[in-house]
């Protein structure tokens, strides 16, 4: 059974902004899609895969992160 997580590439741009993307694990394999969000590595909470709600727009990331589901 295929896995799905969210992860913040660890590449920021020259703003320090890092793309998110998703990370999909089948069988030992892993693919990385990258999602068209950018985003700065402090409002990331990587324990739980979402934006912090200290973004301003937290929730409307968080809601297509989980429509990319």
């Amino acid at each position: 059974m295929a896995t799905l997580k969210f992860e913040l590439r660890n590449r920021p741009d020259k703003k320090g902004f890092c793309p998110i993307r998703v990370v999909i694990q089948d069988k030992g394999k892993r693919v990385f899609v990258p999602l068209p969000i950018k985003l700065h590595p402090k409002f990331w909470d990587k324990k739980t895969q979402r934006v912090t709600a200290e973004h301003s727009q937290a929730t409307v990331i968080n809601s297509a992160l989980k429509l990319r589901l």
